[in-house]
């Protein structure tokens, strides 16, 4: 499958990088690491964590990786099966239309919210990871385009005031690897994207609640549609 060669295209030039913060514990360090790995795409979904391997690359212990794999089960996000081991989750085509459902709920009621409490600096860091984003683009660096496009729309999930909301859409985003390498094998996959966005930012310039809550429930929607229809396509 296309799947499957995009995933030994990453595995054969990617090597992980663990990064380990001040003062930080080691076993937060390899869970963030793996976490990266798995959302970017680097770990694909169905593939075994082999501690072994993994404790070469990232010249660690397995204690502490054990840990890292631990907690990355109990978000969903790796599985682990009893003497077999641990594996990157690989959500069912039903499971994905609901965690993109709830999400798309979740955010535009977010997005509506804010619209209250965005200032005029909040507009301008819309407009300004959007330009950055096209930049991306032209430089095919689809990794930057998605870390820059969860900036974007962070900006105004956190200022719809709730944090309980924040801390529900971010549960449902992490459980969804985001797999730029899809991305990178899609014809002309991210205008969809980017038109979505300047719709949103006019919304929110207009203070129009209701317009920002239907484009941006309407735009992860959508996202989440493209996503089933081509994994349909790769027969995944």
């Amino acid at each position: 499958m296309v799947l499957e060669k995009a995933g030994e295209i990453i595995a054969a030039s990617v090597k992980l990088k663990l990064e380990v913060k001040d003062g930080e514990p080691l076993e937060k360090a390899i869970y963030s690491t793996l976490k990266h790995a798995i959302k970017y795409g680097y770990l694909m979904p169905g593939e075994r964590l082999v501690e072994a391997t993994l404790a070469e690359e990232l010249q660690v212990s397995r204690t502490p990786l054990r840990e890292a794999i631990r907690r990355l089960s109990f978000e969903k996000i790796v599985e682990i099966i009893p003497n077999k081991g641990a594996t990157v989750r690989k959500l069912s085509h039903k499971e994905i239309n609901d965690i993109y459902f709830i999400t798309a709920v979740l955010a535009g009621a977010a997005a509506g919210q804010a619209v209250k409490y965005m200032e005029t600096n909040d507009i301008e860091k819309l407009k300004e990871y959007q330009l950055q984003m096209e930049t991306a683009i032209l430089e095919n660096d689809y990794e930057r385009w998605l870390r820059l496009n969860e900036r974007l729309h962070g900006v105004f999930v956190k200022k719809c005031g709730v944090m309980g909301l924040v801390e529900l859409i971010r549960e449902k985003v992490d459980m969804i690897p985001q797999n730029w390498y899809l991305i990178t094998i899609r014809p002309n996959p991210l205008k969809v994207y980017m038109d979505a966005h300047e719709k949103i930012i006019e919304a929110f310039i207009k203070k129009d609640d209701n317009l920002v809550r239907s484009l941006v429930e309407n735009h992860i929607t959508t996202n989440g549609e493209i996503l089933q229809e081509y994994l349909g396509k790769i027969g995944v």
